[in-house]
Parts: C-alpha cells; sequence; structure tokens
C-alpha cells in the first residue's frame, strides 16, 4: 500500500510540476503579445525559446517575428518533426514574415536528444534563410538551438553569413 501512495504522490508532484510550467509559459506568451516586448540579446531569446521547446519530445521549429526595434511581433511554432528531425518549408516562414510584416527573425528548434549541437541540416538550412532573409531585406538575428540545459547560438558562434 505504501508503495502505490509514494507512486501516486510522485505521479500528483509531477502533473503539479507541469501546470506550473504551462502557467509559466502562458505568462510569458502574454507578456510578449501585450507588451511586444524588446529582444535585445540572444539571453532574452533564450529564456523564452527554452520554456517553449526544451521539454518538447520531438523536433518542433519555431520563428520569434520582430519588428524594426526587435520588439516581438508573434512567436511561432511553425512545424513539427520527428526524434530526430523537422521537415522545414522556407516558403510557409516567408508568407509569415510578409503578412506580419515583420522587419527580423530568430529561429529557432529542439534537438530531444538534450545535445544542442548544430548538425550539418542545420548549417544548410541556416545558409538557405540567410540568403533569401538578406534578399529581401529582412534582417536574420540568430538560429537557435536548444537541449536538455543546452542552447547553441548561431550568432554567438559566428556561424550566420
Amino acid at each position: 500500500m505504501l508503495n502505490s501512495e509514494l507512486i501516486l504522490a510522485k505521479e500528483n508532484q509531477e502533473l503539479l510540476n507541469d501546470k506550473i510550467i504551462q502557467q509559466t509559459i502562458a505568462i510569458l506568451d502574454s507578456r510578449l503579445k501585450v507588451k511586444g516586448i524588446e529582444i535585445t540579446g540572444v539571453e532574452d531569446a533564450i529564456n523564452y525559446l527554452r520554456l517553449q521547446l526544451e521539454l518538447e519530445e520531438i523536433e518542433v521549429f519555431c520563428v520569434l517575428f520582430l519588428d524594426n526595434k526587435n520588439r516581438v511581433i508573434e512567436f511561432q511554432k511553425m512545424f513539427y518533426g520527428s526524434i530526430r528531425s523537422v521537415e522545414i518549408h522556407l516558403r510557409e516562414i516567408i508568407k509569415v514574415v510578409l503578412a506580419l510584416n515583420a522587419s527580423a527573425i530568430i529561429i529557432a528548434h529542439n534537438h530531444p536528444s538534450g545535445k544542442a549541437e548544430p548538425g550539418n541540416m542545420d548549417c544548410i538550412l541556416t545558409n538557405k534563410i540567410s540568403n533569401l532573409l538578406n534578399l529581401m531585406d529582412i534582417r536574420f538575428i540568430d538560429h537557435i538551438i536548444i537541449g536538455h540545459n543546452e542552447y547553441i547560438s548561431f550568432a554567438e558562434h559566428g556561424l550566420l553569413i
């Protein structure tokens, strides 16, 4: 009987933790949307994106759409994949950039494996997006990969062209 009570208590604690995380994300979402918070550096983006992506069990690709003062216009989880990859459609990203009249973007995705190290396809995607945005005079601020308790910023590591 004691063992089943311990299991139940642990499950209840996990549910409570999940609710706390969901409420925290909701608060951050509302602040980003209501106030148009300014992203002044990588750390601002990381703090928000980690809450959004770190616990995802599949790869999720998202975009922070920013105005000309780096204030958030909108955040979207755009593409969902598998445990190892996610298929990205550049056309869909550009459609939203234009619809929102965004001046800049930050892209991000998670690595469910926990390692934030970029793969070859991450670098290829980054270069394609960078080239496309340059043609359209839209600033590409960063590509961030979120792992478990770690991240990598392409901008910080000089990996953006």
